[in-house]
């Protein structure tokens, strides 16, 4: 599976998530990543979580993207965090946005390409 995107992730943002996943500290480096079948995940700490995007909230300086974690730690818990601007590269900003609508625009890409 090819990678689409990889995101990197400041570790203020992310201390909610390594709470909630009970992974690692809090400063703890994030990346998100979109593999080509339109599979999203998250690696903290050298864990890789498959995660399916549910909603996001467009602004014009950050992004907030609802995640639904279906691992059974976190009990299919909706999984909510907001990527900034500034935290990124412009061509990374605008890749992700792209990839985010393309994904809103067709949210059952990753199921219908794992089944005939």
């Amino acid at each position: 599976m090819s990678m689409v995107g990889c995101w990197p992730v400041r570790p203020g943002r992310w201390a909610g998530l390594a709470k909630a996943l009970g992974l690692a500290e809090p400063d703890a480096p994030a990346t998100l990543t979109l593999q080509g079948a339109g599979h999203w995940a998250v690696s903290l700490a050298g864990t890789v979580r498959p995660l399916r995007l549910v909603h996001a909230w467009p602004a014009f300086a950050w992004i907030t993207l609802r995640f639904q974690d279906d691992a059974p730690v976190a009990r299919g818990k909706p999984l909510e965090f907001t990527v900034w601007k500034a935290g990124l590269k412009e061509g990374e900003w605008r890749h992700l946005r792209r990839c985010v609508a393309a994904q809103q625009a067709m949210p059952d890409r990753s199921h219908n390409k794992d089944t005939p």
